[in-house]
């Protein structure tokens, strides 16, 4: 046993001497070579059993972020609360400075509901409102407009691809119309691929799309296990390397380097690329200027202006 101890202890220590982290076990760069970015973080599909010990980390580490949280985790189908204990998560989120946005009631694909020919608008409108009167879910949806993220994104992101561009231009219209604000992210960070993860996974996905669009807004889980394990971990490392966490309104309107003449790709996955539209190559896009596009609002602006170009 005392060997068992002495052992556990030299390659605890020798660990701490090679400054190896527990999510960064080969010592990945997250400086960007040189060139932090920003970023924000926004966790989806809560209140979750990890939602507490994630505003904790947070918390500890003076970290804001964005949640888009399920209707269907907070009330029911009479439209009454369904659980108190997780309505204090969304008043903690709130006191302690976090944005709090919808994720629909429930996690359907509105886009496949669209060309099915299936209700869809109804799951948009219940976290909101319920026969005709405010959710009690709605008041923390602030401050106004509304925030909304479409489940998978789907319906933002088809609005740059061809062959879906017009379910998905139905799904954001609807939603200007309700006068939300819809908020996605050029970030995945694929921690909703648990099964695939070994330490080290989650920080190096976030750092290899971040030093390529030059920050942005990254996407997590509140149910996800490497979200709770190491959390904390990514953010110190991402912090040692210089990178600085932004309020999503750093990111609400499109930056683009004069000259460069950027515009939008969709693949069938709908997966935003930008690509320059110019004879000449374009200079590569410089961290801490994203030229990603983000809210609804601007993205519609620039669709217009490219959509010529893409077809």
């Amino acid at each position: 046993m005392v060997k068992l101890l002495a052992l556990i202890l030299t390659f605890t220590l020798t660990e701490s001497a090679l400054g190896k982290a527990s999510c960064n076990p080969r010592n990945i760069d997250t400086s960007c070579e040189g060139n932090p970015v920003p970023l924000h973080l926004t966790f989806d599909d809560g209140p979750h059993g990890n939602t507490a010990e994630i505003l904790k980390i947070l918390k500890r580490t003076k970290v804001k972020a964005s949640f888009f949280v399920l209707g269907d985790h907070l009330i029911d189908r009479n439209c009454l609360e369904k659980n108190s204990k997780q309505y204090e998560l969304l008043n903690q989120m709130v006191d302690e400075g976090h944005r709090v946005g919808s994720h629909t009631y429930s996690h359907i694909k509105h886009v496949d509901y669209v060309n099915a020919g299936k209700a869809w608008k109804a799951n948009i409108d219940k976290s909101f409102t319920c026969e005709g009167e405010p959710t009690i879910l709605s008041s923390f949806f602030k401050p106004p407009p509304p925030m909304v993220r479409l489940p998978y994104g789907q319906g933002y992101f088809e609005q740059a691809v061809k062959k879906k561009r017009k379910s998905g231009m139905k799904v954001m219209s609807y939603l200007r119309e309700q006068n939300l604000v819809h908020v996605a992210w050029n970030i995945d960070s694929e921690d909703w691929k648990e099964r695939t993860h070994t330490p080290g996974i989650l920080l190096e996905k976030i750092v290899n799309q971040m030093c390529q669009t030059g920050g942005g807004i990254v996407l997590m889980h509140d149910h996800s296990i490497p979200v709770k394990n190491e959390l904390a971990c990514v953010i110190s490392e991402l912090k040692k390397g210089g990178n600085s966490f932004k309020d999503l309104s750093f990111f609400n309107k499109v930056r683009r380097d004069e000259g460069k003449g950027l515009k939008l790709i969709g693949d069938e996955q709908g997966n935003l690329k930008v690509k320059s539209v110019m004879n000449s190559p374009a200079p590569k896009t410089k961290p801490c200027e994203p030229s990603k596009l983000y809210l609804d609002r601007e993205f519609i602006k620039v669709l217009k202006e490219v959509q010529e170009v893409s077809e």
